[in-house]
């Protein structure tokens, strides 16, 4: 599967993540950087500045937003006015 994913980055695919905030993006930018170094044969160094390529290019774009199970767990001075 990794290879599939590679090659459709190399073709010049284009990456949404929509999620929570708490972990998916982190998450799916984990495994991107997984795939990235194996493919590639680099280092996770080299793979991290693919991906922030990607993500320069505008082909690494990511709508989180914080889920109300997640907002449970902030502090209220965080938050800020927002009501949870």
């Amino acid at each position: 599967m990794s290879k599939k994913v590679w090659d459709l980055l190399c073709d010049g695919a284009v990456v949404y993540v929509a999620g929570s905030s708490t972990e998916m993006p982190s998450d799916v930018m984990s495994a991107l950087g997984e795939i990235v170094s194996e493919e590639t044969g680099g280092s996770k160094e080299v793979a991290s500045r693919r991906l922030k390529a990607l993500e320069k290019a505008q082909r690494y774009n990511v709508e989180a937003c914080l889920v109300y199970e997640d907002a449970k767990s902030i502090a209220p001075e965080v938050l800020g006015d927002l009501r949870v």
